[in-house]
């Protein structure tokens, strides 16, 4: 009935029904997003604790990308999929070749 089973459909086909937002199979599913929210929740936390000991205000960045990018990484290698996560290409349609 296309629920679930990543191919985007919109349910049974009757009509009011709401499609199904899926994650690319391409890139892991869930599991990549989910670990990059957990790398982003941790920097954000590390961000905020770094804040309060210091009480300067930092660039969150400074710890939220590494996070994301680090707990990224961990789960590419986990699974094995280091070389699709470096191969991949969005194909949907840049800015610059829109001109």
């Amino acid at each position: 009935d296309g629920v679930g089973d990543g191919d985007g459909g919109a349910g049974n086909g009757t009509p009011g029904t709401t499609k199904n937002m899926v994650v690319p199979r391409s890139m892991g599913g869930r599991a990549m997003f989910s670990s990059v929210m957990r790398g982003y929740v941790a920097g954000l936390l590390i961000a905020i604790g770094v804040n309060a000991c210091t009480g300067t205000g930092q660039p969150a960045l400074v710890y939220l990308v590494p996070c994301a990018l680090g707990s990224l990484g961990y789960t590419a290698s986990r699974r094995g999929e280091v070389e699709r996560l470096m191969a991949f290409k969005d194909e949907r349609s840049s800015f610059s070749e829109k001109l």
